[in-house]
């Protein structure tokens, strides 16, 4: 009986040992790694469920030694399977626990202060549900209990603690909420109902305020969550801007509103979401009121106002819905539409007969900053000339906003590509000072192409040879490689520019040209 107590003794004490010294081992490794005095203790308890599982294939071996002692103890062999089978259950719920700590209670979920948001009752519930799931796991595989009577008596105090912890944690997850969504903080004055103060405080509880004549008022955080509060401290950047224009003459509501609302967006103060507002206000015989109201986050509400009001401006002038100085007369304006159209490669195939007849029909628009002339995704059958003025070419960026990629001036020339194959502008073109455009559209080339059709071929190659420039630009192209490309991209054009002029249904009188971008050498 000595001897047996005696081995059983040998075997779990020296298993224990081995054990002790992987883990002794395992720790000495973890110390010599050069970590934050925060992370030692998780590398410490991962480091130590890594030697558990070395460990766990010696037990098996440390049993086959005592059989072939002949002097095994299955009662030991039992203590130890029980005992070590609880260590990596509960060694990984130490090890979760604690990456909870350091990367939530105490690492995203913190204040300003670098104190805990989520509070301690709720961190407590947490790690006890933790190491619970752990022990019911070591009961069903290691101790081999019912499952059914663990169930129905963790079902009956799992009920009873939710009951008895369903106002302290409702509690929490207020707090919880109120300092995650940040829409008051510690130092904020705020007013609801019938208070007003500065927060103090922000507990899972409630709110410590201190209001304006120095008394301390407490609220609840559930008072707080339902009531109407107004945060002084946080106020919106978003301002509504509201004008009002009088349109004279009998025009559409419907076409004016289009109109106004284009011409609001011309500004990049002006937020794209909401959209702007425009609302018919009155009207008479011969005038009628409309308001325009936008949104800016921009901080001066005047420089927003102007630009808008400048843009419709130009926008009224242009379209005679409004009492303007007369306009003064372009002198020459065939010979100056020629001496134009002779900077643009594209237009070479056209005989000087047709560029007479091109010249006499293209017609002259002025415009005025922050004025869009085309815009980048839009639709439109005119190329155009640029008489006076400077304009900048803009290309929409991912987060929304307009990136500045090229300046065009007197003789530049942009949208050739939407005229002869009506595609989407590539880019914005914006006015940036008064500027004066021959515009040729559609309408005005394609009777001269119904007469003479082979001309379509040697458009498409002036097409081609000026978006393989552009190409080139970006990278370096050997000559015969650029030559096959142009072979394939007229083809492609040439095939667009065909469906392109054999659709009567296009509407050539579109006066609403849009986005662009472009540089003198670009494709709009």
């Amino acid at each position: 009986m000595e001897l047996s107590g005696l081995y059983s003794f040998l075997m779990v004490g020296g298993f224990y040992a081995i054990v002790v010294a992987v883990l002794y081992l395992m720790w000495i490794l973890a110390r010599k790694l050069d970590l934050p005095d925060k992370s030692q203790k998780i590398v410490y308890v991962a480091f130590i469920l890594i030697g558990l599982i070395i460990v766990s294939p010696l037990r098996e071996v440390w049993f086959r030694l005592f059989r072939e002692m002949g002097v095994f103890q299955p009662s030991a062999a039992n203590i130890i399977r029980d005992s070590f089978g609880m260590f990596p259950w509960l060694t990984g719920a130490y090890l979760i626990n604690s990456l909870l700590n350091y990367f939530l209670w105490h690492g995203a979920l913190v204040n300003e202060e670098g104190e805990p948001l989520v509070p301690s009752l709720l961190r407590n519930l947490v790690t006890l549900l933790i190491f619970f799931i752990a022990g019911f796991i070591i009961a069903v595989n290691v101790f081999e209990l019912n499952i059914t009577i663990l169930l129905s008596t963790s079902g009956f105090a799992g009920g009873a603690g939710v009951y008895l912890g369903k106002v302290p944690i409702n509690k929490a997850f207020t707090a919880l909420s109120l300092n995650l969504n940040r829409q008051i903080r510690k130092g904020d004055f705020i007013e609801l109902e019938d208070y007003s103060g500065t927060i103090q405080e922000i507990g899972w509880k409630s709110v410590r305020l201190l209001t304006i004549d120095e008394n301390q008022l407490t609220i609840p955080n559930t008072t707080l969550t339902e009531a109407n509060v107004i945060n002084y401290s946080r106020p919106t950047k978003l301002k509504t801007v509201m004008m009002g224009i009088r349109i004279n003459g009998n025009f559409s509501p419907y076409e004016v509103e289009k109109l106004l609302k284009r011409s609001a967006l011309d500004s990049d103060l002006v937020l794209r979401d909401p959209e702007p507002l425009i609302n018919l206000v009155n009207f008479s015989p011969r005038s009628a009121r409309y308001s325009i109201e936008v949104s800016t986050d921009h901080d001066i509400v005047a420089h927003v106002k102007s630009q808008v009001l400048s843009s419709v401006w130009h926008m009224l002038r242009r379209k005679g819905m409004y009492p303007m100085p007369t306009e003064d007369i372009i002198k020459n304006p065939v010979e100056k539409a020629i001496h134009l159209m002779n900077s643009v490669t594209v237009l070479e195939p056209f005989t000087p007969e047709e560029d007479q007849i091109i010249a006499q029909k293209a017609k002259w628009i002025r415009y005025g900053p922050p004025e869009r002339i085309v815009i980048e995704g839009e639709k439109d059958n005119a190329l155009y000339l640029v008489a006076e003025g400077r304009l900048e070419v803009l290309v929409r960026q991912k987060d929304g906003k307009n990136l500045k990629v090229a300046e065009l001036g007197k003789g530049s020339f942009f949208g050739e590509r939407a005229l002869l194959t009506g595609e989407e502008r590539k880019a914005t073109v914006r006015a940036l000072t008064d500027v004066l455009l021959c515009e040729i559209s559609k309408s005005i080339i394609k009777p001269l192409l119904d007469d003479r059709q082979e001309i379509l071929q040697d458009l498409s190659r002036k097409l081609a040879e000026r978006e393989i420039q552009n190409l080139r630009k970006s990278q370096e192209y050997a000559e015969e490689q650029a030559e096959k490309e142009k072979d394939t991209v007229a083809r492609r054009l040439l095939d667009l520019m065909k469906n392109f002029f054999k659709n009567e249904n296009v509407d050539d009188d579109e006066d609403e040209s849009v986005d662009k971008d472009a540089h003198k050498n670009m494709n709009i």
